[in-house]
């Protein structure tokens, strides 16, 4: 991919990614991957592996998984950094009854992949559930499956200091999945941040650096979605930061059938701070369609209180032949402060994706 020159704006820059995959065995697979950022003279590069390696034949025919990923990035316009490196392996065993999952995954402050979407730096971050999910054979024949999480719990520490950076642990005391596909969970989780610097969550609302702790619970409730009518709720209270927090999120899914379908989408944070309190609420809805099975598309749209600004999507894809897409993306945002509703911005998007052999 390569930018011109705009005068007073952007720099020409060039931009080229390769990656290859190698399926190994009868479920394991081999990778690699090669990022290029080509800008004024010098280059960004970004070079990694990977691996899985995945049996159903463990100990009596259990399910494994052991993977890793190891990405290095390199820039040619300061000194060689050796530290420029990010990992993640894990380990899991998703099995019945009894189920567990480890991780481990670090990104320094010298990791920086310029091309590709970064989340986090400055961070080294364990992660380890373990969840005990008993079928009942005899009572409770409604139950597909009861579900426990004693153990989960997330550890994240800044890499340069090993500060604290974030902490949970979490306990699913109780959950279960029906024979009609429901799904009800009830946890308690402890959580931890570390601030390195003031934290702004409002115009007039700001929290002091130094490291919190809070305790909340949550019950989340799922319906079936293949019916006409589903419903998906999640609700969590408890304490945040030095004040309360109550977070609500609500989705109802309506099967018209299977041409079309409709989704009705509320969120509310309601935060009570010494500093101050806020509330934001969002409420949208996606409509999706399918003219037959080589058109099809959605539209999105959304308002939030926060920005009190609502936004427009519109996505169609065209499937001409098998191996080629095209796509159509539209995306408007409204600004609705005062009395009327202003467009601030329009963008214009299109794709075509053409695969062959070689």
């Amino acid at each position: 991919l390569q930018t011109g020159d705009l005068e007073n704006s952007y720099i020409g820059t060039n931009y080229s990614a390769a990656s290859w995959r190698q399926d190994v065995g009868k479920q394991s697979v081999m990778g690699a991957m090669l990022t290029n950022k080509f800008v004024n003279g010098d280059f960004y590069t970004t070079a990694g592996v990977n691996g899985r390696f995945s049996t159903a034949e463990f100990f009596k025919n259990k399910n494994l998984d052991i993977g890793w990923a190891i990405v290095k990035t390199h820039r040619t316009d300061t000194a060689y950094q050796p530290e420029a490196f990010a990992y993640r392996a894990f380990i899991s065993y998703p099995n019945d009854k009894f189920s567990l999952f480890a991780s481990t995954q670090r990104s320094p402050q010298e990791f920086n992949p310029e091309i590709g979407l970064l989340l986090r730096q400055n961070f080294i971050e364990s992660f380890a559930e373990f969840a005990y999910k008993p079928r009942p054979k005899n009572r409770f024949k409604w139950i597909r499956q009861f579900e426990f999480a004693p153990i989960s719990f997330t550890n994240a520490q800044y890499d340069d200091t090993r500060d604290l950076q974030s902490f949970e642990y979490r306990v699913q005391y109780f959950g279960l999945e029906t024979r009609k596909g429901e799904r009800f969970t009830m946890d308690y989780r402890i959580v931890a941040e570390g601030l390195i610097n003031d934290f702004r969550i409002g115009n007039d609302i700001v929290i002091p650096k130094g490291t919190y702790w809070w305790r909340q619970t949550s019950t989340e409730i799922r319906t079936f979605r293949g019916r006409t009518l589903s419903l998906a709720s999640r609700l969590v209270r408890g304490e945040f930061y030095e004040g309360t927090t109550t977070q609500l999120r609500s989705e109802l899914f309506w099967r018209t059938g299977k041409f079309f379908n409709v989704n009705l989408r509320y969120e509310l944070n309601d935060i009570k701070l010494p500093q101050g309190n806020l509330r934001t609420d969002l409420i949208g809805s996606r409509i999706e369609y399918a003219i037959n099975p080589n058109v099809f598309g959605s539209v999105l749209t959304q308002w939030n209180s926060a920005q009190e600004q609502m936004s427009f999507n519109f996505r169609l894809q065209v499937i001409p032949e098998i191996g080629t897409d095209f796509f159509l993306i539209v995306n408007q945002i409204y600004d609705t402060q005062g009395d009327k509703v202003t467009m601030l911005r329009t963008t214009i998007l299109g794709k075509l994706v053409w695969r062959f052999t070689i």
